[in-house]
């Protein structure tokens, strides 16, 4: 993972019982308020990047960070500007999958990499472009 853009420490949110988030995953909001590694999970908000985990806390960074490119459904450098969706905490995909959770706006594709802007505004963006396109984001209940 790559960090671009001097991205500061946005906040620090309390993790989820039986959840494992490390540096440098991408972390989502579960329906209860609580860290969880981003995943394609009903209910999940996109919130940035782990930056330091400790005593059942996790300190979040926003800003363009690049992922790992989904193989069966990788985007290119057609798709900046497009919605990346979370497959996994460490993998963006061009296909809203099963909960379509975005993880954020694609800047660029380069060398296996997906870059994204993962900031609020980037993420609600992509939220109400997937839901314009009817792949929003299902809500549900999650672990606290």
């Amino acid at each position: 993972m790559q960090r671009l853009n001097d991205t500061r420490p946005l906040a620090r949110y309390e993790i989820a019982v039986g959840s494992t988030i490390a540096p440098g995953d991408l972390v989502a909001l579960n329906s209860y308020g609580k860290a969880v590694a981003a995943a394609d999970t009903a209910g999940l908000r996109v919130i940035g990047v782990a930056e330091r985990v400790q005593a059942g806390s996790v300190e979040i960074m926003d800003g363009i960070f690049s992922f790992a490119n989904d193989t069966t459904n990788a985007l290119t450098r057609g798709d900046r500007g497009a919605i990346a969706y979370v497959k996994d905490k460490n993998t963006v995909t061009a296909s809203a999958g099963v909960n379509g959770i975005p993880a954020g706006i694609v800047v660029d594709v380069y060398d296996g990499e997906v870059y994204v802007q993962t900031a609020p505004a980037a993420v609600l963006a992509a939220i109400a472009a997937a839901t314009a396109s009817g792949s929003a984001p299902a809500s549900g209940s999650g672990s606290n």
